[in-house]
């Protein structure tokens, strides 16, 4: 993905400078531990404490948003912990700091163009990760404030809740709601099935990373309301990796009351890995480090830098499974999981997403180069579904072609699936979406991207790493403004309806109504109908 201009590459590194000379910077103190916490906002010199459940925290209020980066929800995760359920957390004494970024989960590093690093998290790694980080426009108890609970992207391999287009904000002081981005472990430290293999004591080490989101949101319903919150009235969203989070947190039964709304961006998971196939997965890793079965204690033993070399090509392979326990079944196969029931939903996807995944030769794609790639991807069905893809977009050239097609089946599809089974549950309302936004970086050759509704919805498209992905002016404010207000809208009342869009109509299997985002964002019914009819009908697509 060799896109990066000189201009772009040094506004990278001073991006890069910028976060690493914020790590260090420390504002003046002006609070004890003994101060109260209605008196915080008086003394003038930007901090703001607040009053938890297990003790005192210190912020600081940036413009007209308090933020508190960094918040443990649980304790220190160490080697001794390791496969195992957070440890919840303790009450302390005095006032604790939360005002840097915690330290982001154990990964290898993420290669790729522009798109790639504006995304990218420069905190240091480690197994310690479990923080939070919350932006709230009151701290005072004058109101209860709507939450929004981000799961972030990067598969379960890889990502991080700092990066810098989660800021949360901008969307806390447009809304007026409460936003929490939350880190977690991820591939072997949060996904390795050692459950038949290591026996009761490794009974939570398969899912032990969606553990660690269920903690956090047991933090925000205990605590959240001392930063102007509503425990009672909490969304989870996510993007690619966090919309497949979002999927499975939906069928976990302890995950029943910890929130009340949920949005799946570009990641509609509908079924998971079974127990014997992370059980093999695990048997591979043990392998790798040539430890036999009865020897699973050792991987406790193995520095956390050595895994992502030990682990190979298998880190990214690691993800949640069906275990029978946290996960008795899948979330949306073959129906949805009754623990949805009465759950609103938000699910959509971006046109193009599969240009964030191209290299130059994809962009120049002829029409055997098209196929002969989509021939790897899908199989034996690729010639059929490209012939009705071409008859169904005449003047589309090769490459754009294949990226609609493999958009389609790698994010439309599950998601088009997903919403069809909620809509059959029939207990809450379904609303769907379409980013159709180009991009007018590098000549409008990226088209849709994946990912590229992440600065519109957070309403970050000022950010200058932002500006080098998806351009700057007008047409940028009007979708931004659109999708933020109506994210900020379903999270408030369940419904995305509102002044900046209009009536939003609920999403059923008859007229399919899909609201379509983009310089004039529209109500349609069944977009783009010729392709759903042949891309439903084909094998379905598992891309985590």
């Amino acid at each position: 993905m060799e896109l990066i201009n000189k201009k772009a590459q040094q506004r990278r590194h001073f991006f890069k400078a910028g976060l690493a000379g914020a790590a260090v910077t420390a504002l003046p103190g002006c609070l004890d531990s003994n101060t109260p916490v209605a008196e915080a906002h008086d003394c003038g010199c930007g901090h703001v404490d607040v009053d938890t459940v297990q003790g005192r925290l210190r912020g600081k209020q940036v413009k007209d948003v308090f933020e508190f980066r960094g918040v443990r929800y649980a304790e220190p995760q160490t080697a001794a912990n390791r496969f195992k359920a957070p440890i919840p957390l303790k009450p302390w004494k005095g006032t604790r700091d939360a005002l840097e970024n915690g330290l982001m989960a154990m990964q290898s590093p993420t290669r790729g163009g522009l798109w790639v690093l504006s995304f990218r998290d420069y905190t240091p790694k480690s197994e310690d990760c479990l923080t939070l980080n919350v932006y709230t426009p009151s701290v005072a108890s004058d109101k209860k404030r709507a939450v929004m609970f981000w799961c972030h992207g990067g598969g379960f391999a890889t990502g991080s809740g700092n990066v810098p287009v989660y800021d949360g904000k901008q969307l806390a002081e447009r809304g007026d709601v409460v936003v929490v981005t939350v880190n977690h472990r991820l591939n072997v430290f949060g996904y390795l099935g050692l459950e038949e293999i290591g026996g009761v004591e490794y009974a939570d080490s398969g899912n032990a990373g969606l553990l660690d989101i269920l903690e956090a949101l047991r933090w925000v319903r205990d605590n959240i309301e001392a930063f102007g919150g509503d425990p009672d009235n909490v969304t989870i969203f996510g993007e690619s990796g966090g919309g497949a989070k979002v999927s499975m947190l939906l069928g976990m039964p302890a995950a029943k009351g910890l929130f009340h709304k949920a949005i799946v961006q570009s990641g509609s998971s509908n079924d998971q890995a079974d127990q014997a196939q992370a059980t093999d997965l695990a048997r591979q890793l043990l392998a790798n480090f040539g430890l036999s079965e009865g020897e699973v204690d050792k991987l406790r033993d193995i520095p956390a830098d050595e895994y992502l070399k030990g682990a190979g090509r298998l880190l990214r392979r690691f993800g949640p499974h069906v275990d029978g326990v946290h996960i008795p079944r899948d979330s949306f196969t073959p129906d949805a999981n009754p623990l949805t029931a009465g759950i609103p939903m938000m699910i959509g996807t971006c046109e193009t997403e599969a240009t964030t995944f191209a290299n130059d030769t994809m962009f120049a794609f002829d029409e055997a180069g098209a196929k002969a790639a989509l021939l790897r991807m899908l199989g034996d069905q690729a010639d059929s579904l490209w012939a009705v893809y071409k008859q169904n977009h005449p003047d589309m050239s090769a490459s754009h072609l294949y990226f609609r097609l493999a958009s389609d089946m790698m994010f439309r599809q599950n998601a088009i699936t997903q919403a069809e089974r909620k809509v059959a549950e029939g207990s809450a309302p379904v609303f769907m979406y379409m980013l159709r936004y180009k991009s007018p970086v590098d000549g409008g050759k990226w088209l849709t991207p994946h990912a590229i509704d992440l600065p519109l919805m957070f309403h970050n498209q000022h950010l200058e790493q932002m500006v080098d992905v998806i351009g700057a002016g007008p047409e940028q404010e009007a979708v931004a403004n659109a999708m933020s207000s109506a994210w900020i809208a379903f999270a408030k009342t369940g419904n995305p309806s509102n002044a900046v869009i209009g009536t939003w109509d609920t999403y059923d299997t008859s007229q399919r109504l899909t609201m379509e985002f983009d310089v004039e964002s529209k109500m349609v019914s069944d977009p783009d109908r010729a392709d759903r009819a042949v891309f439903m009908a084909a094998k379905p697509f598992r891309i985590m």
